[in-house]
């Protein structure tokens, strides 16, 4: 038998504002459609053909250019295929350590009390609210200095331990029952046992959500690669370097293809995980 859901009852202002949000978002996303229709419109024309007649023209001699971009484009001594693997190593390599910090950062706060422990907290809502963009220049004096650029060292300047997703995790953490670590301790655990083995496989669903966000967030993000690995380019980064390069000259209909093919991806990743999104962030959002 097959349960039905039941139907939220609203008022006659709630049903107004619903629809007015309704057709707002449909007008919002049909701008963001009619845009990517007319990008892979374009992604058919010629070179010249593109720059003589109007870019909202359909294309007078089709040109297949997406074969071009698996073979002709090149940033750095990296083919597209290349630039791709960088992409997918520096988003999962820069997501899983942050994570994993910052799920032990938020336990710690969450469950144990320290000196200090307000404050860090406090420190983190600032850091959340104040821009500082003074911290990019010694950052990176600091990155480079300990020789972590276009090396494997990259990697400690990957883990971090705050953020919005500290906060997150800070309310899970305090909505789960803390029975399940008392019975842990009187099963002969410690606070490791607990931590690994009964409250992080609880937390693997949202932390699955960050995952995915993070690894679109680093599939479609150049700054990394061009600050600190820029002998190593991801495809955001070798996308960004072939516009900047070669505005004048360039084969705009293929650059446009590459936009095509490395979106989908993350257009992929993002219909198949929405649903566990909305309802891991929202749920855990409203814990604390």
């Amino acid at each position: 038998m097959k349960k039905h859901k039941e139907k939220i009852k609203r008022s006659r202002g709630e049903q107004i504002l619903f629809n007015c949000f309704f057709v707002f978002l449909c007008i919002f996303s049909a701008t963001y459609a009619i845009a990517y229709f007319f990008v892979i419109m374009n992604t058919f024309k010629g070179a010249f053909e593109y720059i003589i007649t109007s870019k909202f023209a359909f294309p007078k001699e089709w040109v297949w250019n997406y074969g071009k971009v698996f073979t002709s484009f090149e940033v750095n001594g990296s083919g597209y295929f290349r630039m791709c693997f960088h992409s997918i190593w520096f988003s999962v390599t820069g997501s899983v350590p942050s994570l994993l910090s910052t799920a032990a950062c938020a336990y710690a706060y969450a469950r144990y009390k320290f000196p200090g422990r307000k404050a860090i907290f406090a420190i983190n809502l600032i850091m959340l609210t104040l821009s500082l963009p003074g911290s990019g220049p010694a950052y990176y004096k600091l990155f480079c200095d300990l020789g972590m650029k276009n090396s494997w060292r990259y990697l400690l300047g990957c883990f971090g331990g705050f953020g919005g997703q500290f906060i997150i995790l800070v309310g899970f953490w305090k909505g789960i029952d803390w029975a399940y670590g008392e019975a842990t301790f009187i099963d002969g655990g410690n606070d490791w046992t607990v931590f690994w083995k009964v409250m992080m496989p609880q937390a693997m669903p949202m932390l699955g959500v960050f995952f995915v966000l993070g690894f679109i967030n680093g599939w479609n993000s150049h700054e990394f690669t061009m600050l600190y690995m820029p002998k190593y380019p991801s495809i955001a980064f070798g996308l960004y370097e072939y516009q900047a390069r070669m505005q004048r000259s360039m084969d705009t209909p293929m650059y446009f293809s590459a936009l095509v093919v490395t979106s989908v991806p993350s257009i992929i990743l993002y219909i198949s995980f929405q649903d566990l999104i909305l309802q891991n962030l929202t749920a855990g959002a409203l814990k604390g």
